[in-house]
C-alpha cells in the first residue's frame, strides 16, 4: 500500500501546470484527479481535467476503469474541504476540539452535523475513503487535497470548470500558467505567459522581472518592470545582476505578486529565484547536512513554549536559526509562519512548503520539475552562496547539478 498524504492548493496547481513543449496534462500516466463529491456538485463546478469517481450500490468507490494507476505519477483526491487524515469531517477546529474531550452533548452535536452533512453532500470521509481504495492501487502515494475543492478554488478560481470530457486535441491546446513559488507573491514563466493579460489578470500580478534578451511586457509603467537583458550561455554574466534582482523583487513583492520569466522559463528564471531565494532569506543552494538530524526533542520544547510567544530579539534569531536546519512547514502553525515571514496566500492562507528544510535547488525543482540552469549559472550561484555565507556549502561538482 502506498499511503495518503495531504497535497496543499499551491502542489496541485503546479502539479496542473507543469509543460515542456506542451502541457504535461497531455500525457496519460501523468496526472490522474479525481473528485469524490456528489454528481450535483461536480456538474456545477470542478477542477480543470478532474473526473468524478463513482460508487457502486453499496456505497463503496470504483477505480476509474480508464486508468493504470500503478503507472501514473500523481494522483490526487478531492471532496468539498477535507483537511485532516482522518474519517471525520470538520466545520472548524473549535467543533474539533470539543470532539476530542469526550463530553456527551459535543458527540451528540458532532454526529448530528456529520449525519446531516453526510446526507446532505456525502463528503463525510468521501476523499479518505476513495483515496485508501486507490492506494491498494498505485506505487506512489495517493495525495489528498488538503481544504478540498472549496480551499482550492478560493486560490484558483480560474482553475474550475464545468467541462467533463477533455479530447487529446483540447489537452494539446491547454496553456499553463506560470508555476508559483511563494503563494499569491512570486511566480515563474516564460515570454508567452508574461504577455498573456488574462494570466496577469488572474494571477494579480502587479511587476514583472524579464530575464532574457527579448523586450516583452505588458506593463507601461516602468517602474514595475526590470528588464535584464542576458543570454541563456554558459559564458553569460547573470550574478553581477543577482543583487538588483532581489531587491525589486523584495520591494515590488510589497506591492503585489511578481512574475519572474524567460524565453522558456527553465534556465534563468530559475536562477534568478534561486538567487533571490538565497538572499531574500539566507536560503542554501542544498540542505545543510545538520538539517537532516534536527533535534526532534528541541523542537517539541520550542513549539510547546514559544510558539505564540512574541520573546526578543534574540529568541527571534534562535528561532530562524532553529528553522533553517530543516523544520518542514508541517510542523509549523500560520501564527508562528506569519510572524516570522514565511509566504502565505494572500486569498486562502496556503503555506508554501519551507524552501530552508530542502535547499533552493530542490524547492524549485519541485515547483518546476523540468527547470535546468547551464552549468555556468550554476557556478554563479554558487559563487552567490559564498558570498552570503561567507564559503561554499553545496558541491556543485554533483551530477546532480
Amino acid at each position: 500500500m502506498a499511503g495518503l498524504v495531504l497535497c496543499e492548493p499551491i502542489e496541485l496547481y503546479n502539479i496542473l501546470n507543469q509543460s515542456t513543449k506542451l502541457s504535461r496534462l497531455t500525457e496519460p500516466n501523468y496526472l490522474c484527479l479525481l473528485d469524490a463529491r456528489t454528481k450535483r456538485e461536480y456538474n456545477e463546478s470542478h477542477v480543470i481535467t478532474a473526473r468524478r469517481v463513482k460508487q457502486n450500490p453499496m456505497g463503496e468507490y470504483l477505480v476509474p476503469e480508464s486508468v493504470e494507476l500503478e503507472c501514473v505519477k500523481y494522483c490526487v483526491v478531492y471532496d468539498g474541504k477535507t483537511s485532516f487524515l482522518d474519517d471525520t469531517y470538520y466545520d472548524d477546529y473549535e467543533e474539533k476540539e470539543k470532539d476530542e474531550k469526550g463530553t456527551k452533548a459535543a458527540s451528540e452535536t458532532s454526529r448530528s452535523k456529520s449525519s446531516s452533512s453526510c446526507s446532505q453532500n456525502a463528503e463525510v470521509g468521501a476523499a479518505i475513503q476513495c483515496a485508501r481504495v486507490l492506494a491498494q492501487l498505485t506505487r506512489h502515494p495517493v495525495r489528498i487535497l488538503k481544504g478540498g475543492y472549496e480551499r482550492f478554488t478560493a486560490c484558483y478560481h480560474f482553475l474550475r470548470t464545468q467541462k467533463i470530457f477533455w479530447m487529446p486535441q483540447e489537452l494539446d491546446a491547454l496553456q499553463p500558467y506560470p508555476v508559483e513559488i511563494l503563494p499569491g507573491q512570486l511566480y515563474m514563466g516564460d515570454c508567452r505567459q508574461a504577455c498573456d493579460q488574462q494570466i496577469q489578470k488572474d494571477l494579480k500580478i502587479k511587476a514583472q522581472v524579464n530575464i532574457s534578451e527579448e523586450i516583452a511586457t505588458l506593463f507601461t509603467d516602468e517602474s514595475k518592470t526590470l528588464h535584464v537583458s542576458v543570454a541563456d550561455s554558459p559564458d553569460a554574466d547573470l550574478f553581477s545582476f543577482f543583487p538588483t534582482i532581489c531587491h525589486f523583487i523584495d520591494a515590488q513583492m510589497a506591492l503585489g505578486a511578481v512574475l519572474v520569466f524567460s524565453t522558456l522559463g527553465l534556465s534563468r528564471s530559475s536562477t534568478a529565484v534561486m538567487a533571490f531565494l538565497m538572499h531574500s532569506s539566507h536560503y542554501p543552494l542544498k540542505t545543510r547536512p545538520e538539517a537532516r538530524t534536527t533535534n526532534m526533542t528541541y523542537w517539541k520544547d520550542y513549539k510547546s513554549k514559544k510558539l505564540c510567544s512574541p520573546g526578543s530579539q534574540r529568541e527571534r534569531e534562535r528561532e530562524r536559526d532553529f528553522l533553517s536546519l530543516g523544520a518542514t512547514m508541517s510542523w509549523l502553525c500560520p501564527l508562528l509562519l506569519r510572524d516570522i515571514g514565511s509566504p502565505v496566500h494572500a486569498v486562502c492562507g496556503t503555506l508554501a512548503l519551507c524552501p530552508k528544510a530542502e535547499g533552493a535547488w530542490k524547492y524549485i525543482q519541485r515547483c518546476k520539475t523540468n527547470m535546468r540552469p547551464n552549468r555556468g549559472f550554476v557556478q554563479q550561484l554558487s559563487d552567490w552562496e559564498s558570498q552570503i555565507y561567507g564559503s561554499a556549502i553545496t558541491d556543485i561538482s554533483e551530477p546532480h547539478y
